[in-house]
């Protein structure tokens, strides 16, 4: 699954529904409906609606370890590119442990973060995020 900061001068969403094992960007994409966002908006960044969200830079192998790893938290909702960058919490090899909506439980192994330098007034960083993912059903 991928996670892209939109390319867009617009007001534009990326977001990933792990529930439903979908990503999308466009102006139809609403990160209501998604655990993760990315929105090139000149006061946002990184958007996460989670019950609870970890970050492990250990593998999780078990569906019970991602769910404590979830529990302890540490993944937030970031406001802008620039702190994103610099806090930089999404690393390629690091695991994300959440808990969904819908109660499922997920690994995002993450496979690539690469940043780009975009120069934009409004967003002058985007990010892309490439994760492989499992879904435990509870």
């Amino acid at each position: 699954m991928k996670l892209r900061t939109p390319r867009s001068k617009d007001c534009v969403t990326s977001a990933v529904d792990f529930d439903k094992g979908q990503a999308a960007t466009g102006d139809d994409t609403r990160p209501d409906d998604a655990e993760m966002a990315l929105q090139s908006c000149i006061v946002f960044g990184l958007w996460v609606n989670a019950p609870s969200v970890g970050v492990s830079d250990t593998p999780v192998k078990t569906a019970q370890a991602c769910l404590e790893s979830a529990n302890e938290g540490g993944l937030a909702s970031i406001d802008s590119y620039e702190q994103l960058r610099e806090e930089n919490p999404i690393k390629r090899g690091s695991t994300l442990c959440l808990v969904t909506a819908e109660g499922g439980v997920v690994r995002a192994v993450v496979q690539e973060a690469q940043w780009t330098r975009l120069g934009e007034p409004s967003v002058e960083w985007a990010v892309d995020y490439t994760f492989k993912t499992t879904l435990w059903e509870q």
